[in-house]
């Protein structure tokens, strides 16, 4: 508070305070403005011209101060003392525990937050001197402290109210003492923004900034190297609140703005100025980020991790907690780039420093922990990496409801976020009844905060609307998927009209679903317009960003393709396959653990379509390598990967019956039947379908071989089975029923003439 500079302001009124033996005055004066040094001193020599020996006392009392400012043992006390004597002699004896209020950053946070109690109660003994004396200098300069510790204990509609009780002395101060109280004027207006922020009150929080920084500019224009620094603090938290209100570029000038003065100043004070250059490139990492300029962000968060391992192996207190953030923002970025196993290391290097600072203080680090959670999960499903991802998602969901029953205004839109990426996985896990769920609690919070902050908000109604169509066509559920999908492309469009580097993405992807619902609602041109529609804005992008959306185009492709098989156009499925092939064979050469299973899955799709050309030994390699890679994965995660094993081996088996290769096909229809037998026995309403096609399949090549009592018996099985299916779905089961019947005709017929 006050500063050096301050001495030939204040020097009139300590003046006429000191020739008017002022005592109360001068401390209050001494208080308020935060000349310390200089009113210890003044006031010192003023008790020592008092009569008696407990004015001199406490004359060295006061002294004491300028070198220790710690209470004494033993005060001594006049037996009689003035009204005003007693305000300031209670002033000096309060002062050392109202500094208290501000130790958050130098005491650690679990010693700090009993300490800070004890300054606030301080504090409002102050306040109350200062209402007494009518000393409006005093009491701004309380409960500007007051306001900080509230703050920094997590109390912010409290510091909210103070902080507005503080501007409202202050304003009536620099209008009567513009010279000393406008720089106070400035540091509130400051402090009450950062308040508002907190609290995503942001539009209060953009005037209490701009307001604060043509105060600063104008003062700075006279005084450059005071007020410089300050122009820059104030730059920089303007910027994170204009971030939030959706307007990237005017946050990224305000942030760059302030880097540039950040580096200039760190030229000389490295030691003062590095804290606030790295915290300077954290803010403009997220600009970078929202703006889609990833690398720009990446470098930025790469240059303030430097920064913070060097501090924090210094002071290891203050730091470290700013070192994860930097390292979980740094993740993010690299997520975004696809640079995926660096990703997961940055967010296991935060999560490591987070668990230690939440096991010794976890009401202020739970949230930054299950924030790493959360993150390191969401890129263990992009590695394909599912239990993992599970494991981390439930943790951060665990530690996000529990917040969220607690303080739901500020914890809610991150419990949302969690079950999306939580609804994501056990969709991967095919468990689709537990992600709908997910996705359907993740809706209902994020409509309820996009009713009130439809700028923030609405994007992330958006993205869950269109995850839970494509969970919904996954329990073909067609039209509510078509419904949420559509609902989703409105407003993407929407968005991407405004900011398409942003959004024409998400409209790709949403397109895309849309198609697949589409597709298997029977509206195959409408699906066709979709999914050609998301190819050209993948292609545009992957243009530009392959190592980012070439994926995508693969997807897309995929995607195509099966609606070309659809619509009876072999040779155009072909086409989309093998580019979709070629595109997976290069991405798995870097990430083999995520591109696997896709390889395997478009090998298998282009292996279908290889055999409805007649190009069978195409597809039998194609099946080949699929089975492969399956097996391999299938070694590793049995529960996810068996289910295509046996999908596999019945399309290879269909070749080979076609290839007139009846031992091998017998064997690969035999392994795939054992496996759909223990996976019926567990999930039979998934899995016997499946089990009577392949009972169905293998019949045919055992009555091929001349094994008639076995491929009866396979039909017979399979006959059971449909017969119980067309119950549920009589238009499905009633012609394969039919089938069955007629094979069983054949396979008796060639029975009696034997």
């Amino acid at each position: 508070m006050g500063s050096a500079e301050s001495d030939d302001v204040h020097a009139p009124y300590i003046a006429e305070l000191y020739r008017a033996g002022d005592w109360a005055g001068l401390v209050r004066y001494w208080l308020a403005h935060g000349l310390y040094p200089a009113a210890i001193q003044a006031a010192a020599e003023l008790l020592n011209r008092r009569p008696g020996q407990s004015w001199r006392a406490i004359a060295e009392y006061v002294a004491q101060l300028a070198e220790r400012p710690v209470r004494p043992r033993f005060l001594p006390r006049p037996e009689k003392l003035a009204a005003s004597d007693r305000q300031a002699l209670r002033l000096i004896e309060l002062f050392p525990e109202l500094l208290l209020c501000e130790g958050a950053f130098v005491v650690p946070p679990e010693d700090w937050r009993p300490l800070a109690k004890m300054g606030l109660r301080a504090a409002e003994e102050v306040l109350r001197i200062a209402r007494d004396c009518g000393d409006r200098a005093l009491a701004w300069f309380v409960l500007i402290l007051a306001a900080r510790a509230r703050r920094d204990l997590g109390e912010l509609e409290c510091a909210r109210d103070l902080c507005q009780k503080a501007l409202a002395h202050c304003r009536e101060l620099a209008a009567l003492r513009p010279q000393i109280y406008r720089p106070w004027l400035a540091m509130t207006l400051n402090s009450l923004g950062m308040v508002y922020g907190l609290l995503d009150e942001l539009e209060a929080a953009r005037q209490s900034f701009e307001e604060a920084l043509v105060i600063r500019r104008e003062l700075a224009a006279l005084q450059p190297e005071l007020y410089r620094p300050e122009i820059a603090d104030t730059l920089k938290e303007l910027g994170a609140v204009q971030l939030d209100l959706n307007e990237p570029q005017a946050a990224r000038q305000s942030c760059e703005q302030a880097l540039r003065i950040y580096r200039e100043l760190a030229a000389n004070q490295p030691e003062l100025y590095r804290p606030d250059i790295a915290d300077t490139l954290n803010r403009l990492g997220a600009i970078h980020r929202d703006l889609a300029e990833w690398e720009l962000a990446r470098k930025s968060y790469e240059e303030a991790t430097r920064i913070y391992r060097e501090l924090a192996a210094l002071r290891p207190q203050p730091y470290r907690p700013k070192l994860a953030m930097t390292l979980n923002n740094l993740g993010l970025a690299q997520r975004d780039l696809h640079e995926l196993e660096a990703a997961r290391e940055s967010f296991k290097q935060a999560l490591a420093i987070r668990r230690e600072l939440a096991a010794r203080e976890p009401e202020l680090y739970r949230p930054s922990l299950a924030q790493t959670l959360n993150d390191l999960g969401a890129v263990q499903r992009d590695l394909n990496d599912l239990q993992a991802a599970l494991e981390s998602l439930e943790q951060a969901l665990a530690i996000r409801r529990e917040l969220a029953a607690r303080d739901p205004e500020l914890s809610r839109a991150h419990l949302a976020d969690t079950l999306n990426n939580l609804g994501a996985v056990r969709n991967d896990l095919d468990e689709w009844k537990s992600a709908r769920q997910s996705f359907e609690q993740a809706l209902e919070i994020y409509r309820e905060l996009a009713n009130l902050r439809p700028v923030l908000y609405l994007p992330d109604v958006a993205r869950t609307l269109n995850n839970l169509g494509g969970v919904l066509w996954e329990l073909h559920e067609l039209e509510l998927a078509q419904k949420n999908i559509q609902e989703a492309l409105g407003i993407y469009r929407e968005l991407a009209a405004v900011r398409p580097e942003v959004y024409q993405p998400e409209v790709a992807k949403t397109l895309n679903n849309l198609g697949l619902v589409q597709r298997d609602l029977k509206e195959p041109e409408s699906a066709r317009e979709c999914l050609e529609e998301a190819l050209g804005i993948w292609r545009k992008l992957a243009a530009i960003r392959p190592e980012v959306y070439r994926p995508y185009v693969a997807v897309a492709l995929r995607n195509l393709g099966a609606l070309h098989q659809d619509l009876d156009e072999p040779q155009a499925a072909r086409e989309s396959f093998e580019e979709a092939v070629g595109i997976y064979r290069e991405l798995v050469v870097e990430y083999p653990e995520v591109y696997r299973p896709m390889l395997a899955l478009m090998l298998n799709a282009l292996g279908a379509v290889q055999h409805v050309l007649y190009e069978l030994e195409s597809a039998q390699e194609s099946f080949e390598e699929a089975l492969e890679i399956y097996r391999d994965l299938a070694a590793l995660q049995p529960e996810v990967y068996r289910p295509r094993v046996a999908n596999t081996l019945d399309n290879l088996g269909a070749v080979q019956y076609a290839l007139d290769e009846m031992g091998l096909a017998r064997g690969s229809l035999e392994e795939a039947l054992g496996i759909y037998r223990d996976l019926a026995a567990l999930q039979p309403e998934v899995y016997r379908p499946m089990l009577a096609r392949m009972l169905d399949n293998l019949g045919t090549v055992q009555h091929a071989l001349g094994e008639l009592e076995l491929a009866g018996g396979s039909f017979e099985e399979a006959l059971g089975i449909y017969r119980g299916l067309v119950a549920l779905q009589p238009e499905v089961y009633r012609p394969r029923v039919a089938r069955i019947l007629n094979n069983l005709k054949i396979v008796q017929q060639a029975r009696d003439e034997l």
